[in-house]
């Protein structure tokens, strides 16, 4: 009987244990969500320079001097060179993004340009035909020449707005990827 009476004893107060743990002791988990956007935002500024498009082009330039009792002088020179589109983060205005929670994000990127204005590859010249003397002031006067003609055609209309649009599909796929649903991208002008 006593042994009856102290397994009903032990059974009441490991019962009455079980009842005040569970009633008194309440757990409660939160979900907090971290905002990282403004962590992103300069991390994404800090990489700087974002190339979107390479523009390779060859110019062939030439130049004549006439003489009068003399035979004249000739140059030719290949230039090439690869011009490098895109955008410089550096130059993004404050506020260049926006968002709303995690849904929206609205992007203002800089204009495209050229990254690079060195980007005639002068170890690659080559004189084309060459007749006469030529003094430096000549040769860089069809550098400039030449530089202006491939300026005209790598930043020509076409080529900018196939830069735009890889500028807007990699951002797009970026701030996609960090869980925006939403991705507005407008550049500066």
């Amino acid at each position: 009987m006593k042994k009856i009476t102290a397994c009903i004893a032990i059974a009441l107060a490991l019962a009455a244990c079980i009842y005040i743990a569970t009633s008194t002791s309440h757990i409660s988990i939160e979900k907090t969500r971290i905002d990282r956007t403004a962590n992103v935002i300069t991390e994404i500024r800090r990489l700087g320079q974002w190339e979107f498009l390479t523009v390779r082009c060859e110019v062939m330039v030439d130049s004549v001097r006439t003489r009068t009792l003399m035979p004249d002088d000739r140059l030719a020179r290949i230039y090439t060179g690869a011009m490098r589109l895109g955008v410089d983060l550096d130059k993004a205005p404050d506020g260049w993004i926006a968002t709303q929670g995690d849904t929206i994000v609205d992007i203002t990127l800089p204009a495209i340009g050229l990254l690079d204005d060195r980007f005639i590859d002068e170890a690659a010249t080559v004189a084309f035909y060459e007749s006469g003397h030529w003094d430096a002031a000549a040769k860089e006067e069809m550098y400039r020449t030449a530089r202006r003609r491939m300026l005209a055609y790598g930043l020509a209309k076409p080529n900018l707005e196939t830069a735009r649009q890889a500028a807007r599909s990699r951002f797009t796929t970026l701030f996609t990827a960090l869980g925006f649903k939403h991705v507005n991208i407008t550049f500066a002008e």
